[in-house]
């Protein structure tokens, strides 16, 4: 077996917890994280790793450091080795992802209609916005699908009454969205299903919820495509802490500027931390219309 030191400083590099378990399955595979996320797998020259997400759906290789200069030969090698361990990869990522869809959309099939007074939804002072309902051992999951840009659901997010949420294990997430509203020449992308629910409620705008921040840029370039003549907009989380990154602002500034899309950044009167449901929560519903419509941008 390849250094697994090799692997675990890999790993930490880019803030991946390591695995608990290093016995490979039936394929090859290290699998671990939340929703099982990760992989790794050595090379089949026993030389490195190629690990990865298939949630997000990447995989990079990793190899041991040579104490001389590596010959013409043996680079070509190791890019050999690597070639075919990240399309085994990718064989698998498209194996995992498939039979995960195959399975939400039969459990989003037999979800039932969501309770209108879910925990959730009363928290946070939103409707159903056609989301569905499980339950399990006793407790109440909203049920919200993850779909690509053809409508093809992909995974399921599932939301308890306290808030906590989960996907299925191992389903494909990038690029994948949950529409609220019909789009009428404007769509904004935001993170979370509370965020988008209030948006609209306040706004009447068509919203494609990414589930997070890592996964709006994914989510413009889909609409992008579909939706060519329409104007794409993103609503950030203002997520201010002191002496830290603003990492919601930052990331759909970043965005909106690569994309050249307009950003609308949520703020409290009291400068805090916020989305845009906790303004509409705090602050109240037009508050929130107030910032899309150009009047209050802080």
């Amino acid at each position: 077996m390849a250094d697994l030191t090799l692997l675990f400083d890999a790993l930490t590099r880019r803030g991946i917890t390591h695995p608990r378990s290093t016995k490979p399955n039936a394929s090859g595979f290290l699998r671990w994280g939340r929703n099982s996320r990760y992989f790794a797998a050595e090379t089949d020259t026993g030389e490195g790793w190629n690990f990865g997400d298939f949630v997000d759906g990447w995989n990079k290789c990793v190899f041991e450091k040579s104490e001389k200069p590596l010959s013409d030969a043996e680079i070509r090698k190791r890019k050999a080795a690597a070639a075919r361990a990240r399309a085994k990869a990718q064989v698998m990522q498209a194996e995992v992802w498939e039979n995960t869809a195959v399975k939400a959309v039969k459990l989003w099939r037999t979800a039932q209609a969501a309770d209108a007074q879910h925990g959730y939804l009363t928290a946070k002072q939103i409707k159903e916005h056609f989301a569905r309902m499980a339950v399990y051992k006793g407790v109440k999951f909203l049920v919200i699908p993850a779909h690509d840009a053809s409508g093809k659901i992909w995974t399921l997010q599932y939301i308890d009454e306290d808030g906590n949420k989960r996907f299925l294990s191992g389903g494909k997430k990038k690029g994948c969205y949950f529409a609220i509203g019909k789009p009428d020449k404007q769509i904004i992308v935001c993170e979370g299903f509370a965020t988008g629910a209030s948006i609209n409620e306040a706004t009447g705008y068509a919203v494609a919820v990414a589930f997070d921040k890592g996964n709006i840029e994914s989510v413009v370039k889909s609409l992008l495509v579909k939706y060519p003549a329409y104007e794409i907009a993103i609503a950030a989380d203002n997520d201010i802490k002191e002496n830290a990154p603003n990492v919601g602002k930052d990331e759909a500034e970043r965005i909106g500027n690569l994309y050249n899309l307009t950003v609308f950044i949520p703020h409290l009167k009291t400068n805090g931390k916020c989305d845009f449901n906790d303004m509409a929560i705090i602050e109240g519903a037009a508050a929130v219309k107030a910032v899309f419509n150009g009047i209050n941008k802080g």
